[in-house]
């Protein structure tokens, strides 16, 4: 087996021992496969960091961090906390394979700043983060967080999509600021 795979099945069983290990599993496959819709021609690092980005979840074990505002005032604080460890745990396992140092590099700052962006890599990256969280999370994120803390989320994860990108979540934006409005009609009713 070549060590894009070995690398590919070792995120998958690190993911897998996550608090939400389906969730992280199939978030990973599901932004992976945003980042090639975006960018067809997606090389090995991106694709890894796209499987690899919340890898700080389940690398860490209990060590993971949890947001908390008494220690991050701000939450792109956290965020940034977040990918930088989970750069640091793909550093080792990508040094544990002996790929390239210019390949772990990249791979590396991809992670690093999936949250924020940088560069159009990692604006694919960034961007496929977010369109995956309206497939895959946001309606147990709103059953689970209130209507307050979902819409909040929500106009976080569309206002980082590129523009570019966000004609391609357009439909779904709005089928999900919809469930919003339903849902709040529903509380008062």
């Amino acid at each position: 087996m070549d060590k894009i795979k070995q690398v590919k099945r070792e995120i998958k069983e690190i993911l897998s021992r996550s608090i939400m290990p389906e969730f992280d599993m199939r978030h990973g496959e599901l932004v992976l496969s945003w980042v090639l819709k975006l960018k067809p021609d997606a090389d090995d690092a991106l694709q890894i960091a796209a499987l690899a980005h919340d890898i700080e979840r389940g690398y860490y074990g209990k060590d993971k961090l949890k947001y908390d505002p008494a220690v991050y005032a701000v939450y792109d604080d956290y965020k940034n906390e977040h990918a930088h460890r989970g750069a640091q745990a793909i550093k080792v396992i990508l040094k544990k394979y002996d790929f390239e140092r210019s390949f772990i590099e990249k791979v590396k700052y991809l992670v690093e700043n999936h949250e924020c962006g940088g560069n159009e890599e990692v604006n694919i990256l960034r961007d496929a983060d977010s369109i995956s969280y309206f497939f895959d999370r946001f309606d147990s994120y709103l059953e689970e967080k209130g209507l307050e803390r979902a819409k909040i989320k929500v106009e976080y994860m569309f206002d980082r999509i590129s523009d570019g990108n966000k004609e391609k979540v357009g439909e779904i934006y709005k089928q999900v600021l919809k469930k919003l409005e339903n849902y709040k009609f529903n509380k008062i009713n």
